[in-house]
């Protein structure tokens, strides 16, 4: 035993020196942990007297002791103590080493906290300073700031987190149960710029306008609620107010745009519901008692039906008494024009049709012309006819002055009045008149189509790929 402790030191004791000084990267501390290193090899001779490969002997205890020492080097660096303005004074100096102290072994997890809701400057200098081991030199050095500066923000952040941890934060809801919001749009736009939907596709933007909504909130405030760290949240908030969809108020955060509900809409379906019990037999009724002669010859009145339908409707809701304001879309500062309108999830949702997609109408030069309304999987299908089987409506208004509409517009009008009750209840006064809020009158198309599909009044052709009904064009 005593041959194999005089080759240790004769042969391990220099190599082991610089083992530590490489890891440790200063003397005084490679000293110490040679030593340590040196008395657990001694101790291991001692106890296990027949040693058959001396050399990885040696080096596997080294290793060992050393993952030892760091380990509690890192929680010396993480649970350092938090004095007073004089004695970091005092401590604070160009060559200063991490000194502070051990806490408790129980606020390891409020220090991890609080240096998550951190601001990223202050973030960077607790690191560097605790964790990293730079001197105030050198962090000031790094960050372009007088050394003063740098000791008055190691001084307020480590205030702020002692305050911090003396105080019962939690995270909320959303840090473990996310929602997700979906998102209505109009927008105007060019290939190259990005509206609305780059912005809020990801989970974390929807919370955190969903959190923020009608609720000013902080970025700390909102650090803790998504239990996010403040340097993520920090350039989070940025993307979205200089989206325009957060806005800043003497600290605080707001969303700045509608996100109904799910009791709002739920709600609204019900009146929907309601009131299309009553509109949709009437729009049926309006729309058989059309002058026939005044209708295109290219294309039967069964199958003109649901585009006449459509296009009642349409025409009628435009001459509501509408109280509800929206904007269209926002102009941006890429130039492009979007505006969002968001809703929280809900079942309650107006059912599609066989006729999936007759709210989707768009414009040419010479009218409007509705697209092919039907659908199959999740391909639009494209209807083998020729052009000129498209009806042309030519007098529309004068085709549709119909005895049933002012029965009609009473009932849409009806509803417009109790939905702007609904959503003055739900909707923060400030969005008013600053963001896209729609009424959602289009989906009176959908209910008044499957009742008629239900009562027989349309029946769908076999051969859909061969049908121009939905398809049509006026002047």
């Amino acid at each position: 035993m005593d041959e194999l402790i005089k080759r240790f030191i004769d042969e391990y004791m220099t190599p082991i020196f610089y083992f530590s000084l490489k890891r440790t990267n200063n003397e005084e501390k490679a000293r110490d942990l040679t030593q340590d290193i040196a008395l657990e090899v001694i101790k291991a001779i001692n106890a296990d007297g027949i040693i058959n490969n001396f050399h990885a002997y040696v080096w596997r205890i080294a290793r060992n002791c050393y993952s030892k020492w760091a380990k509690k080097k890192v929680l010396q660096n993480e649970m350092f103590v938090f004095n007073d303005f004089n004695e970091i004074d005092e401590n604070i100096t160009d060559g200063s080493d991490i000194a502070d102290g051990i806490l408790h072994n129980e606020q390891q997890e409020l220090l991890y906290r609080e240096l998550a809701l951190l601001s990223y400057d202050y973030n960077k200098i607790i690191v560097s300073y605790y964790f990293e081991n730079k001197s105030v030199d050198e962090i000031a050095g790094m960050l372009r700031l007088p050394n003063g500066t740098i000791k008055r923000k190691l001084y307020e952040c480590r205030q702020k987190m002692k305050e911090g941890m003396n105080m019962a934060r939690t995270y909320g809801k959303r840090s473990f149960q996310p929602e997700q919001i979906r998102f209505l749009q109009n927008a105007n736009m060019q290939a190259w710029q990005k509206d609305g939907s780059y912005y809020i596709e990801r989970i974390t933007p929807q919370n955190i306008l969903l959190e923020a909504y009608d609720n000013p909130s902080t970025a700390e405030d909102l650090s803790l609620s998504l239990g996010i760290a403040m340097p993520y949240m920090e350039d989070e908030i940025r993307i979205l107010t200089e989206a325009e969809l957060l806005i800043c108020e003497n600290g605080k955060y707001k969303t700045n745009i509608v996100i109904l509900s799910k009791k709002a809409q739920d709600e609204l379906y019900d009146l929907k519901i309601e009131i299309g019990k009553s509109l949709s037999p009437l729009v049926i009724k309006a729309v058989d008692s059309i002058d026939k002669a005044k209708l295109p010859k290219n294309q039967s009145f069964d199958d003109m039906k649901m585009s006449l339908m459509v296009l009642l409707i349409d025409s009628l809701g435009s001459k509501t008494n509408n109280p509800i304001k929206s904007i269209h879309t926002i102009k941006r500062a890429d130039g492009g024009e979007w505006a969002l309108m968001g809703y929280e999830n809900t079942d309650k949702t107006i059912p599609e049709t066989e006729m999936w997609g007759t709210e989707m109408f768009g414009y040419n030069p010479n009218g409007q012309i509705l697209l092919p309304p039907l659908y199959n999987g999740k391909k639009y299908r494209k209807p083998t006819i020729n052009e000129a089987d498209i009806p042309v409506f030519e007098k529309l208004d004068e085709i549709l002055e119909l005895d049933e509409n002012k029965s009609i517009i009473k009932l849409l009008n009806d509803y417009l009045a109790k939905a702007k009750i609904i959503l003055d209840t739900d909707i923060p006064e400030y969005l008013w008149g600053k963001s896209m809020v729609t009424s959602d009158m289009s989906q009176f198309r959908t209910l008044a189509l499957q009742h008629a599909i239900d009562t027989g009044y349309i029946v769908l052709p076999k051969d859909m790929n061969k049908s121009a009904m939905g398809i049509w064009l006026y002047k």
